[in-house]
C-alpha cells in the first residue's frame, strides 16, 4: 500500500510545526543555562554527538564509508572547515542568547539565507529562478 499525497502532506506539516517549535524552544534551553559558559556548552554538545555518532556508526556498520571518504585529503579539509564554521555558528547562538541579544540573533539567522542566496548569485553566478 503507498502512502496518499494527503499523508506526504499531513507528515510535511506536522514535521514542520514540530521544526519551528523546537528552533523557538532552543532559546529558552540556552537561556536556562546561562550561568554555563558558552564554549562549556558548546564542548559537551560536540562530546555528546560524537559519543552518539560512533554509536550510531557501529550500529549501521558504516565505518568502512566514513573512513573511505576521509582518505581523501581535500574531503577531511572541507569536512573540517565546515565542523569549524558549524561551532562558530553555535558558540554564537549560544552566547548571543545568554548575553540578551535573542532579538539580534533571530535576525540574523533571518537574514542568513537571504545573504547565502546574495553572495551565491554573486560570486558563484548562479541564476536567480
Amino acid at each position: 500500500m503507498r502512502p496518499t499525497r494527503d499523508s506526504h502532506e499531513t507528515s510535511a506539516f506536522i514535521a514542520g510545526v514540530a521544526a519551528f517549535v523546537t528552533w523557538g524552544l532552543v532559546p529558552v534551553y540556552w537561556k536556562l543555562l546561562r550561568f554555563i559558559p558558552a564554549s562549556e556548552i558548546l564542548a559537551h554538545r560536540f562530546i555528546w554527538t560524537c559519543v552518539f555518532m560512533i554509536l550510531l556508526l557501529s550500529w549501521q556498520k558504516r565505518w568502512p564509508e566514513v573512513l573511505g571518504n576521509l582518505r581523501s585529503t581535500r574531503t577531511a579539509l572541507l569536512c573540517a572547515g565546515s565542523g569549524i564554521a558549524i561551532a562558530v555558528n553555535w558558540f554564537v547562538f549560544i552566547w548571543a542568547v545568554n548575553a540578551g541579544q535573542v532579538l539580534e540573533t533571530s535576525l540574523g539567522y533571518f537574514m542568513s539565507p537571504l545573504v547565502n542566496v546574495l553572495l551565491g548569485a554573486i560570486i558563484l553566478r548562479e541564476r536567480l529562478t
